[in-house]
């Protein structure tokens, strides 16, 4: 290992985790895992550090635990995430409760366990490699969850590469893989384009699966790649879940620029599962492997149906544990089994459920043919298969809806119908493919049929549609598949209507959660008043010049709206409240102090007729009504031109008011920093953006409020913080070139030295400014979305879900708030 082990001091009072060691293990050092706050890297989440205890004070680092299973080596705390490999890893089969630990041993990655499910609950671990012991890790009642599989497998990590390290003096002489099976690994070496083009190259002198590789790819445009790498910034990633190759590129990428990179991923991932294989002896028995990989995949599908019989590790979602069975429940699994399957294409889909009809409706996206194989190898040589690159498209969508049913169906033994609808050129195209499967009709013929087709390849989409017993629509017309009417059922979306319109109610705890008491009450975005937003702006505009007169007529307006309100009726006991975005609508619970407690349209108009504090209490706001955007942009407005008229009392009492009105959301704090900011106070704006940092949950508003943070310390005399505050807000991609230009400027002009990540973010942490985010607004967000999914709300879920996936990176979770999101509009009727 490049790295030995140091000693640290441990905090007083950490807490250690000592495990049992390996049997044979050659340290006579208890082994650990310990959570030191100032140890964890400011961009990472972790599950702690592996370490050798010397004493109750001091350790040996070993490596640190990434969160979702990771094992990086290391000597010192990071300050970064790792780059490179890890040196263990735990990986999770397809839909399953088991899987393996991978290991990096040396320069190779080889399997260094497997683990699978104890009686009773929980995994462990089993067939070690080069037999070694795993003792009460491989013990029957081990219990371990996923957490503890991970340090099992990195304590078995640390041993193999330990004992690698210890064969020095009279190395063992391994046997080596084939250099057919490594010719993929360039891609994780050098530039993709560079990469493709040396694959392509080694082909020409290479063996069996090399040319096969070589030829792959150059069918698959690899000439072209370079120009669309080029235009996009494109790379290649190798995904931890199922092994397979994966572009990365802008999703307004140009048509031409996509068709490429995914024709070439997909010629990728069809090499890997035939380097996944046994090795072909021969070029034809090769690129039948390759054919054989179009098909073989839907052999996942038994394995899938039997999903609804494991233990589901979403089923406890940020602390909440939900019903099995329930929405919750069927989703998660239904994202999980998808991301899950190993397909040579990528999979686009989306799903929508109805439990009271059992039914399960799901919409995917076919390949282009044209990514497909063109030739095939003959007694002959190489022929000609474009003409069968429709066909081939046909078969595919048929595999996968029988697939995809396979998935749906083992999310729950309540659904007993599923509607998977294809489409052409992406989910917006047309509809040409439907299939409606019925659980008994499915596992009676469906399984069977995908084994028979697997073996005994079914070259007539007609024929492979009546043997998984399906009722298909579809036509196939010279090579291609033409518009179908989508299949349709009465009742699903039953729920996607209008929220702002939804008057069902919430139940508890979920009312209570969210402070609301209907699913309208979430309702954000919809406006009543677009004309007078547009006045406000048309103010603004034509009396640029006259500050006097623009407020005078921004607060008849403002008036001209609550009136308007009034007449409507329904204000009665409830708060003024205007929220930028739903997921800051949901944590009004958490709100900070100074919220109005006034009801009634006279509480917009005199908010801070009463202040409240942030503690529950009789009189606290639990109801509230949404104030129209005009309203508030009217109020804001009003607040910038008394600051234009230099009368900063007034634009801080109309900016108090809007704090008031919206306390927990981000633009008036904001707007309130910046306000006192110009005034010079720069205490004042720093206080006020430490409150804003205590309830921020979108990285862009965390980024931009250590933006204005950095400022107001550099501006204060504290260079030091304000060095800190840039080099944390330059995380953030959409302000990283303004913060890395200023912190440039900052130490250029003052004798400091721009900090590590874990400095930046320990400087503020001992100022008084919360990083990082405290996980308990998160959780609200998580369980308020689990809740209104499984209460039925899907539109009022999709957004808390995806702002959790997107922090998190959480393939899984965004598949379910997409869903949630868009729903399968052709099953709809």
């Amino acid at each position: 290992m490049d790295q030995t082990p140091r000693t640290h001091p441990l905090p007083p009072f950490t807490e250690a985790l000592v495990l049992p060691p390996l049997p044979g293990d050659a340290t006579d050092l208890p082994m650990a895992v310990v959570d030191v706050e100032t140890w964890r890297p400011a961009a990472m989440r972790t599950w702690g550090y592996l370490v050798l205890l010397e004493d109750a004070v001091t350790a040996r680092i070993l490596g640190c635990l990434e969160a979702g299973g990771i094992f990086w080596p290391c000597s010192a705390p990071l300050d970064t995430r790792p780059s490179g490999e890890p040196l263990a890893r735990g990986l999770m089969y397809s839909g399953r409760d088991d899987g393996e630990v991978e290991a990096r041993v040396g320069d190779a990655v080889e399997t260094a366990a497997l683990w699978g499910p104890c009686p009773g609950g929980g995994q462990r671990l089993h067939d070690a490699a080069h037999g070694i012991d795993l003792g009460p890790y491989g013990a029957p009642d081990a219990h371990l969850d996923f957490r503890a599989v991970t340090v099992a497998g990195a304590l078995l990590a640390w041993r193999l590469q330990t004992e690698a390290e210890a064969e020095t003096r009279n190395p063992a002489e391994p046997e080596a893989a084939p250099a057919d099976r490594k010719v993929l690994d360039v891609l994780l070496e050098k530039p993709l384009p560079d990469a493709v083009d040396e694959i392509v190259e080694a082909g020409r002198e290479g063996g069996v699966a090399a040319r096969y590789a070589a030829r792959s790819l150059e069918a698959a445009g690899a000439s072209d790649l370079r120009s669309a790498v080029a235009a996009t910034g494109a790379d290649v990633v190798r995904l931890a879940s199922t092994h397979l190759w994966w572009m990365r590129f802008p999703p307004g990428a140009d048509p031409a620029h996509r068709d490429t990179l995914l024709s070439v991923e997909a010629a990728l991932n069809r090499i890997q599962l035939v380097l996944d294989g046994e090795a072909p002896a021969h070029d034809r028995a090769c690129d039948e492997a390759g054919f054989g990989a179009l098909r073989a995949w839907a052999l996942q599908a038994a394995d899938v149906l039997d999903g609804h019989t494991r233990p589901n590790p979403m089923a406890t979602f940020h602390g909440v544990e939900f019903a099995r069975g329930g929405e919750w429940d069927v989703r998660s699994r239904m994202a999980r089994a998808c991301e899950r399957l190993r397909l040579p294409f990528r999979l686009e889909y989306r799903y929508d459920v109805d439990l009271p009809s059992g039914c399960v409706s799901v919409e995917f996206a076919l390949p282009k043919a044209q990514w497909f194989p063109a030739e095939r190898m003959g007694d002959g040589g190489l022929e000609d298969c474009r003409a069968l690159q429709g066909t081939f498209v046909a078969l595919y969508g048929l595999r996968l809806s029988a697939l995809l049913a396979a998935c749906a169906f083992g999310s729950s033994v309540a659904v007993t119908r599923c509607l998977v609808c294809a489409f052409d050129g992406g989910l917006g195209g047309e509809a040409v493919m439907g299939c409606d499967f019925d659980r008994l009709g499915f596992s009676r013929t469906g399984i069977e049929a995908l084994e028979d087709d697997a073996s005994r390849p079914v070259d007539d989409p007609a024929a492979l549609a009546r043997s998984l017993g399906a009722k298909a629509t579809m036509e196939l017309s010279d090579g291609t598949l033409r518009p179908v009417e989508p299949l349709r059922v009465p009742g699903l979306g039953r729920n996607r209507g209008d929220l702002w319109r939804d008057r069902r109610p919430l139940s508890e705890p979920l009312s209570s959660l969210v402070m609301a008491e209907t699913g309208a009450d979430l309702d954000v975005y919809h406006d009543d008043f677009p004309a007078e937003l547009e006045e406000v702006r048309s103010i603004c505009s034509e009396e640029a010049e006259t500050p006097v007169m623009a407020i005078m007529r921004l607060e008849e307006l403002c008036d001209r709206i609550l009136g308007a309100l009034e007449d409507r009726g329904g204000l009665e006991g409830r708060s003024p409240l205007w929220s930028n975005s739903s997921p800051v609508r949901m944590l009004m619970a958490h709100a900070p102090a100074g919220g109005t407690r006034q009801t009634g349209a006279e509480g917009a108009r005199d908010p801070l007729g009463i202040t409240g504090d942030h503690d529950p209490q009789p009189g606290r706001p639990s109801r509230f009504y949404q104030l129209p955007d005009a309203f508030f942009e009217a109020k804001d407005a009003i607040s910038r031109r008394y600051s234009d008229l230099g009368d900063f009392a007034q634009a801080m009492a109309v900016a108090d008011q809007c704090v008031a009105l919206a306390p927990t959301s981000v633009p008036p704090r904001m707007r309130r920093a910046v306000l006192l900011g110009d005034h010079g106070d720069f205490t004042q704006a720093e206080a006020e953006l430490k409150v804003l940092l205590t309830m921020l949950v979108d990285t862009d508003d965390t980024g931009f409020c250590l933006y204005r943070l950095a400022f107001a310390y550099w501006q204060q005399g504290k260079p030091d913080l304000a060095a800190a505050a840039y080099v944390l807000a330059a995380r953030c991609p959409r302000f990283a070139d303004q913060a890395r230009l200023e912190l440039s400027d900052l130490l250029r002009e003052e004798s400091v030295e721009e900090p590590s990540m874990k400095q930046a973010a320990a400087a503020l942490d001992a100022d008084g400014a919360e990083l990082p985010l405290d996980e308990t607004l998160l959780d609200t967000l998580g369980e308020a979305g689990g809740r209104l999914v499984d209460e039925g709300f899907p539109i009022a879920a999709w957004r808390p879900l995806k702002l959790l996936a997107d922090r998190d990176n959480n393939d899984d979770l965004h598949s379910i708030a997409h869903s949630l999101r868009d729903g399968t509009p052709s099953a709809y009727l």
